[in-house]
């Protein structure tokens, strides 16, 4: 026999061998498979480029800085990166589209869904929800959530860095509310507020003025739905400043003070010496003035009416400034606060002669 023969012999002897089981016996027919025990929830998020508007955003609210999401069932939990490098994410024109699917045992199950800035999972949350689930034994099941926003800050603001109100006059003044994510960005869209556990969560907005001469409406917000603007409502009554928070569980803004401009005249503004009488023009006959409001800290603005009679500049002290005669006249400074509150400065510069060893020169 031929040493390719042998070879050939011994090959098939050895599938022989290896098809009869130990000991001469025989297998039987294969059984059947193993049940399918779970199923697989599949969210897909849509990240928006930062640039994306908020009303693209809706309606579930996942944040521009969004960078992983974990998944959350019992004891098991997963979490995924979406970035670029993720095969299962997507660029668009206008997002990042990433696809994630989470294996869980079949039947009911409650899941959280949260996203963070960070690529780990690690952080405080961006976004944040909890639902229940029916998990079907082999079957994937899309997970269509509305991620709740969770507030990492608050901002209040008003449409002047300074707002007042003037007495005798009433008025209303919008005051802007904004909620922002842990990255900084405002948030917009569906969903309710929440706090880094998922817990509901409420903004609201508080007075300092007990007289009743003020308002504000709204003065509670539960979600970016109830809008991000609320109406300070004045009815003109003599009041002191007040100030304005909005705060949340765990939260608050620093107070929005609210100036009360006295009107009529501003006869709340002091300012020493009352008038000024120049006996000659030039810079060596300057004088200063010094500038105060009770209860009032912020800056003055003033101004001459005629600066070829005289002529004003702040000094190196606050709140004082430097009054200089230009001409032979009379004129008025104008000081005014932040409110707009305001009060006049007569001056009069004269041109009179100058005796000197008795002659008149």
């Amino acid at each position: 026999m031929s040493a390719r023969l042998r070879l050939t012999a011994a090959a098939l002897l050895s599938v022989t061998l290896a098809a009869c089981g130990g000991g001469g016996g025989s297998s039987g027919p294969a059984g059947p498979p193993p049940p399918v025990t779970q199923g697989t929830e599949r969210i897909v998020i849509s990240i928006p480029r930062v640039t994306t508007s908020a009303r693209e955003r809706a309606p579930r609210y996942i944040s521009p800085a969004t960078q992983s999401v974990k998944l959350t069932a019992g004891s098991l939990s997963t979490t995924v990166t979406l970035t670029t490098s993720n095969a299962n994410c997507t660029p668009t024109a206008t997002a990042l589209v990433c696809t994630v699917d989470f294996p869980v045992p079949a039947g009911t199950a409650t899941i959280t869904v949260s996203t963070y800035a960070s690529t780990d999972g690690s952080g405080k949350p961006l976004s944040t929800v909890t639902v229940p689930v029916t998990v079907v034994a082999g079957q994937v099941t899309i997970l269509d959530v509305t991620m709740n926003a969770v507030v990492s800050s608050i901002r209040l603001t008003a449409p002047s860095s300074t707002p007042f109100v003037t007495t005798g006059t009433p008025s209303t003044t919008t005051l802007l509310v904004t909620a922002l994510d842990a990255a900084g960005q405002t948030i917009a869209g569906a969903g309710a507020y929440a706090d880094a556990a998922g817990n509901p969560l409420t903004i609201t907005l508080a007075d300092s003025d007990s007289s009743s001469a003020t308002s504000l409406s709204p003065k509670s917000f539960s979600s970016p739905a109830d809008g991000n603007t609320a109406t300070l409502t004045y009815n003109g009554a003599t009041i002191a400043n007040f100030t304005i928070t909005a705060s949340a569980s765990g939260l608050s803004t620093a107070p929005l003070t609210v100036l009360v401009n006295p009107g009529g005249g501003g006869n709340a503004i002091s300012a020493a010496p009352a008038s000024f009488s120049f006996l000659a023009p030039g810079a060596a006959y300057a004088q200063t003035l010094t500038v105060s409001e009770t209860g009032y800290n912020g800056s003055f603005a003033v101004s001459s009416a005629n600066t070829t009679i005289a002529a004003v500049a702040p000094a190196s002290v606050p709140n004082t400034f430097t009054v200089t005669p230009v001409n032979a006249g009379t004129t008025t400074l104008r000081v005014q606060d932040a409110a707009n509150s305001f009060t006049s400065i007569p001056i009069t510069v004269s041109v009179t002669g100058i005796t000197l060893h008795g002659k008149r020169r």
